[in-house]
Formats: C-alpha cells, structure tokens, sequence
C-alpha cells in the first residue's frame, strides 16, 4: 500500500514537489505559499476515488504545511487561512482513505 501511495498523484503535482527541497533549502516562504496555493486549488472539484489517492493528497499538502511550520508560521496565517480550506476537504479524504485501508 505505502508504494501505491508514493506513486499516485491525484493532484498532478510530483514535478512540482520535485522543488520541493530547494525551496526549503532557501527558506522562501514565498515560494511555499505559491505552492500551498496552488495544491489546494488543485483539491476543487477534485474526485478521489480510492483512499489511496487521498492519502497522496494528505501528503503532498502536508508536505508543504510541514515546510511552511519549519519556518515558524502557521500555515492558516498566510493569505486568509489554508489550513481551513484543507480541512474542509478531510472528511472525505478520510472516509475515502478509511475505507481502502478497511478493505486491506
């Protein structure tokens, strides 16, 4: 299942988390925001059919609020509250994911 996960990209973004770690490595929190940004836009009217397209989805965006945190910012605190627009979106990730796993 874990390798299922690392290679779905629901979202279509893996090139873009490929700059990832050179964002970090300068510590732009421009940069993160921009990509903040764009992962949760991409999560409108997206349609997840397994949980494991959820969990990838829960982990490229905590990816970047991981980043973002280990600058000392608060990811709700950029641009009127990210965090809030991700946590619309996890119950049904959650059921999504939930029951893949259940069935496992």
């Amino acid at each position: 299942m874990h390798q299922e996960i690392e290679l779905a990209d629901p979202l279509n973004v893996n090139a873009i988390m490929r700059t990832l770690p050179e964002i970090n490595e300068r510590e732009s929190l421009d940069d993160l925001s921009i990509l903040l940004s764009e992962l949760l836009g991409r999560c409108h009217n997206l349609n997840l059919t397994t949980g494991i397209e959820a969990c990838a989805v829960v982990r490229d965006i905590g990816f970047v609020m991981s980043s973002i945190r280990k600058l000392g910012i608060q990811p709700e605190k950029l641009n009127g509250g990210y965090e809030m627009s991700f946590v619309d979106h996890l119950p049904d990730l959650t059921k999504s994911a939930l029951s893949d796993i259940e069935s496992i």
